[in-house]
């Protein structure tokens, strides 16, 4: 029997630590993260992950950030996490993008919406900048956060059939992140059966 297990969104403005949320499921938890940031700046440099499927690969290699994501792409996204869910429960952020991708989202999906204080998100921005090769302009606005509100608009017309949770993730450190994972891991228990450890020699994935 094919067991599907949890799929969760994650969805926030940039720096409100939706990345750290999902990197920390994966190192804690066993889940599968797929960040589609992080994989679209891989695939732009040519390097495929062992677990990344060619299809979504070559989409992404020729996806450029800003640009409206092509429905190729979209299938694509849709098949890595309907793939990756026969093994693991996945977490995935960097999508849904705009309001219609809403409407693409697994039935019984969580959708968690993190919010972050403006001083504390800024400081990330600040830092990620200086840390890493990710420009980023104080005050500028990306196309995708100022489409949030939309997305989260659509997450709260399929009520029916998704659930959302608002997740506060101020500067508490990482005690207060574990808690709110918590938190997320008891209501993906409610929607779907999850295997509490990984089979044998299964491991954690992410892009």
């Amino acid at each position: 029997m094919l067991i599907l297990h949890p799929v969760t969104f994650l969805a926030g403005l940039h720096g409100s630590g939706k990345s750290t949320l999902g990197h920390h499921l994966r190192r804690k938890h066993g889940w599968t993260h797929l960040s589609m940031g992080d994989a679209g700046r891989l695939a732009r440099a040519g390097k495929r992950p062992n677990n990344m499927s060619l299809r979504l690969f070559v989409e992404l290699a020729m996806y450029r950030t800003g640009e409206l994501m092509s429905q190729r792409l979209i299938d694509a996204i849709l098949f890595e996490i309907g793939k990756h869910r026969q093994i693991t429960p996945v977490v995935i952020d960097g999508f849904p993008a705009k309001p219609e991708h809403v409407a693409m989202l697994p039935p019984d999906s969580l959708v968690v919406h993190v919010n972050c204080p403006e001083e504390v998100r800024e400081a990330r921005l600040n830092h990620r900048a200086a840390e890493a090769k990710r420009l980023w302009t104080p005050g500028l606005t990306s196309m995708r956060d100022s489409d949030l509100p939309s997305v989260i608009d659509a997450v709260r017309k399929r009520i029916d059939s998704l659930r959302l949770l608002e997740l506060d993730n101020g500067a508490n450190g990482i005690d207060a992140l574990c808690a709110t994972v918590q938190d997320i891991i008891e209501i993906v228990r409610e929607t779907a059966a999850i295997r509490p450890e990984l089979p044998t020699g299964q491991a954690a994935q992410a892009f």
